[in-house]
């Protein structure tokens, strides 16, 4: 069975985040609660932040691929903001 990625956009984020992923620095200079900080052969520093937040209840009344884009920052349990020091 073969699915579009509007489909299924929790697939398309995953796919996303991990192509993200892909592009950190090869040595690793510091990790922290919320952020990675990578490094390459050529001086260049990545930095990534994230914020994780759980799914709420509003998530599960319907099907995946019935969640449009434009509401999934609707469906975190927490949406506090975060501040990261470095």
């Amino acid at each position: 069975m073969y699915w579009k990625p509007e489909q299924r956009p929790s697939l398309l984020f995953g796919y996303y985040a991990f192509n993200f992923l892909h592009r950190l620095g090869p040595y690793l200079v510091e990790t922290g609660e919320n952020y990675i900080i990578t490094a390459s052969d050529h001086f260049s520093y990545y930095v990534v932040c994230f914020n994780h937040h759980s799914l709420n209840s509003r998530y599960f009344r319907k099907a995946e691929d019935a969640h449009s884009v434009t509401e999934i920052q609707n469906l975190a349990s927490d949406g506090s903001p975060l501040h990261i020091d470095f």
